[in-house]
């Protein structure tokens, strides 16, 4: 019958959205199926113990997910164990709005960055032309276009984890 205290651990256990990890069942039983399930329902094909550590990959994720794990024993014997694992998704989100459209050369914008990412780093870009033409401040001011015409303005975020948006 399989032993119902066995020791669970994920591999990477924040991972950004897109990403994989592994789930990794240490000192796992011989001839036991161990099957992740995300409430009732099986995910990801089953691993057969083999008295060492044995690996399942999650992913890709773009949310954050709780995985409890059954043990089969030669297909008889079904136990939930008692140990469960969570992989946490990190997806920072880019964006940010212009005070103002349709201004003078000269004349100073303000972009105001509603960005989604607590302890991130930022890269703005605000063209060529642009009084400050790249920034890695979370709201830059002052920017302005000596010339008139029209500008791209990106800015890309990145979580401390190294996700970009």
């Amino acid at each position: 019958m399989p032993n119902p205290d066995v020791a669970v651990t994920v591999t990477d256990p924040l991972i950004c959205k897109g990403g994989k990890t592994f789930v990794v069942i240490d000192a796992s039983q011989k001839e036991v199926s161990y099957q992740l399930k995300i409430g009732t329902q099986d995910v990801y094909n089953p691993v057969i113990g083999n008295g060492n550590s044995v690996k399942i990959e999650v992913g890709p994720l773009t949310t954050s997910q709780t995985y409890t794990i059954s043990a089969t024993y030669k297909t008889c014997y079904p136990r939930e164990l008692v140990a469960k694992a969570t992989v946490g998704v990190q997806q920072p989100l880019s964006y940010f709005a212009p005070h103002a459209f349709n201004v003078q050369p000269g004349q100073r914008i303000l972009f105001e960055n509603h960005s989604k990412n607590p302890s991130g780093t930022y890269n703005w870009n605000f063209g060529v032309g642009a009084s400050l033409v790249t920034s890695p401040l979370p709201n830059p001011d002052s920017i302005y276009y000596a010339q008139p015409g029209s500008y791209l303005v990106s800015l890309i975020t990145t979580s401390p984890l190294g996700c970009k948006d």
